[in-house]
């Protein structure tokens, strides 16, 4: 019976997300910014993760590879991912990243923490660290990921900090270091007083609220 009644409230969020853009026709185009295969790897900023590395390596090995002479110039100009463009590219010097690559690592990196929670689904704090791990496993192997994907794991994190003084200390540091990535995003100079203002208050604020909490 709970599990019709769950099946029930599923639907019943399905057919009123993508109910309304099934009636105009324009479902595909919801798909379309779901799954944004066509869009490249990467977001034109790149998201801190496992691809943007793999990218940096990549244009390592193509200036390594030009400078000792084993590559031709000319092949620099065909690797664009840090022209600041959504678009599909192909990498230089290594293999060249496809979505079937992408959803595989993201399989293996969330698979554990799914069994873990399907075997052992003990309560509460062990289904948000189900789900911080898998947030955390589609952000660093996923395909085209936004930088603004870090807040999917810091967010149900912070509902983790106020009840573990290590979760806290995981919390603070990734909070802290995510929303500085973000920084970027607000870039007029009209912004930067207050987003340093604010990121310079969250942290203090999160800081001592937590340390008072888990003295």
């Amino acid at each position: 019976m709970r599990l019709l009644q769950l099946g029930l409230v599923v639907a019943f969020v399905f057919a009123a997300s993508f109910g309304p853009f099934l009636a105009m026709g324009q479902l595909n185009q919801v798909l379309m910014r779901l799954f944004p295969f066509r869009r490249g790897l990467c977001h034109a900023y790149w998201a801190p993760n496992f691809w943007a590395l793999y990218n940096f390596a990549d244009k390592l090995a193509a200036l390594a590879g030009t400078k000792l002479q084993f590559l031709d110039s000319s092949v620099l100009s065909k690797s664009s991912m840090t022209a600041g463009l959504v678009q599909e590219y192909s990498h230089t010097v290594l293999p060249s990243v496809t979505p079937a690559v992408t959803f595989a690592c993201t399989v293996l990196s969330i698979l554990p923490s799914l069994i873990h929670l399907w075997i052992q689904p003990s309560n509460e704090r062990t289904f948000l660290r189900c789900l911080v791990s898998c947030a955390f496993g589609s952000f660093i192997f996923g395909w085209h990921v936004h930088e603004k994907a870090i807040l999917l794991i810091i967010i149900p994190l912070s509902l983790l900090a106020v009840g573990s003084r290590a979760d806290a200390k995981v919390f603070l540091l990734l909070a802290f270091i995510g929303h500085y990535s973000l920084f970027p995003l607000i870039f007029t100079q009209a912004e930067t007083m207050i987003k340093v203002f604010m990121f310079l208050f969250y942290a203090m604020f999160a800081n001592a609220s937590l340390s008072t909490l888990h003295k």
